[in-house]
């Protein structure tokens, strides 16, 4: 009994020893004398060293996995099909240090600004940091409270390899894109049921919103709802589900959606992934609209039909230039082409009505007589009212109502700028 008493008290201080020791902690590296390397190990890895005793915290650029017990979390993209570790975090109970002394639970703030020469943290919500090369310090603050107290303990260590701006590194990262893609093919199937696309179609954005993994859920760039020519409601989604962004056209008539297209957005040029047309349908509409507007409809050419968005504006994007759509028109004057322009002035598309509209008055400034037809058609789209899609400077503009933006004033002005600026050789 004596021998067996002994020995309990030997596998006790063995295992004091073992859960007391004190670890140095290597920048962009990971940890001495425990074998994960950052962008080498991968969560394969950490499991086998450590068993799956561990919880799964999910933001929108990490995925964590916390070892309670030991006071370690291991951290990977969620977007990394290899599940490569880019983040190790310490704290309580762990023990460690850095090789300039910054003890973990005993080192503030104030030491961390000493040792390397930086007075300046970032904030979280309950949280300051001190990022240096290939480490982070944390320290605890008060939820809601300006500022923090830099002799508070530094309560959590991170070790990583990020780069100068915090984002992580990508060394031996492989993009998974395979919940994109399911995303992807979830919207198609739902643009085919052209019955409950809509419906169906705010549903799943809806539960995409509040998906358990943020990193993958749909970015939503922009969105719109508005009425447009004979009865149509058009409904409009620019997404991005990485690496591409997408458009979305919905046309609804009488409660029932007769048009829908899905389109790829690449350097300011589409590709159309998927259309579902309720011909019969469109067919009697269009054929109303040849009536008034004594043109033909291509219900595949986004010039002519709202199967596309476009974006009304004189100086739009990051240095201040017409939009490609607006530079076509511009060229459509500059050749005194009025046919393509009266052309454009028929649309059903809003903003291609509005750029046609344009033209037509800068060709009459230039001296051209318009005709009757042409001023009656050009009548109707001023007391329309409807909203054309604008864009100002690098930002999209909104909404504003077409008999605003067309305004004589307006007009006449951009009209003197284009020529200033070289864009139009009027007379």
């Amino acid at each position: 009994m004596r021998i067996f008493f002994l020995l309990l008290i030997v596998l006790i201080f063995n295992t004091q020893e073992t859960d007391c020791k004190d670890y140095l902690l290597n920048p962009s590296r990971g940890i001495e004398g425990i074998d994960i390397i950052i962008d080498t190990s991968n969560v394969k890895d950490v499991i086998e060293l450590f068993g799956n005793k561990y919880q799964t915290i999910k933001q929108s650029s990490l995925t964590n996995l916390f070892f309670e017990d030991l006071g370690l979390t291991f951290s990977y993209m969620p977007q990394d099909a290899n599940f490569v570790i880019r983040e190790i975090s310490v704290q309580a109970p762990f023990i460690a240090h850095t090789s300039n002394g910054i003890v973990l639970g005993q080192s503030t703030m104030e030491n961390v600004w000493e040792f390397y020469n930086h007075r300046r943290c970032f904030t979280g919500s309950n949280y300051a940091y001190r990022p240096q090369e290939g480490v982070s310090f944390y320290i605890k603050r008060k939820p809601n409270q300006d500022g923090f107290d830099p002799q508070e303990k530094i309560f959590k260590i991170s070790v990583n390899n990020d780069n100068e701006g915090g984002t992580q590194s990508r060394i031996n990262f492989r993009f998974n894109l395979k919940p994109y893609i399911a995303k992807l093919k979830h919207i198609k199937t739902i643009l085919r049921d052209s019955e409950n696309s809509l419906d169906s179609l705010k549903h799943f954005f809806k539960l995409d919103k509040i998906d358990e993994n943020p990193a993958y859920r749909i970015i939503h760039i922009s969105n719109l709802e508005r009425d447009i020519d004979i009865e149509f409601k058009q409904y409009y989604y620019n997404i991005q589900i990485p690496p591409s962004e997408y458009q979305i056209i919905l046309l609804e008539n009488d409660h029932q959606i007769i048009y829908s297209a899905l389109r790829k957005i690449e350097k300011n040029l589409d590709s159309l992934i998927l259309e579902v047309v309720d011909y019969k349908r469109l067919d009697s509409i269009i054929q109303f609209r040849r009536n008034n507007y004594y043109m033909s409809i291509d219900i595949h050419n986004p010039l002519e039909f709202p199967s596309a968005l476009y974006e009304y504006g004189y100086l739009c994007g990051t240095i201040g230039t017409p939009p490609a759509i607006c530079r076509a028109m511009l060229e459509l004057v500059q050749a005194n082409d009025y046919n393509a322009l009266k052309k454009w002035l028929q649309s059903m598309n809003p903003e291609i009505q509005a750029y046609g509209y344009t033209g037509l008055v800068f060709l009459s400034y230039n001296g051209l007589d318009l005709s009757d037809d042409d001023k009656l058609t050009m009548d109707k789209v001023i007391n329309s009212k409807r909203d054309i899609n604008t864009c100002q400077g690098w930002t999209q503009g909104g909404m504003v109502r077409v008999d605003t933006l067309l305004n004589d004033n307006v007009l006449k002005a951009n009209y003197e700028g284009f020529k200033a600026h070289g864009w139009l050789k009027g007379k």
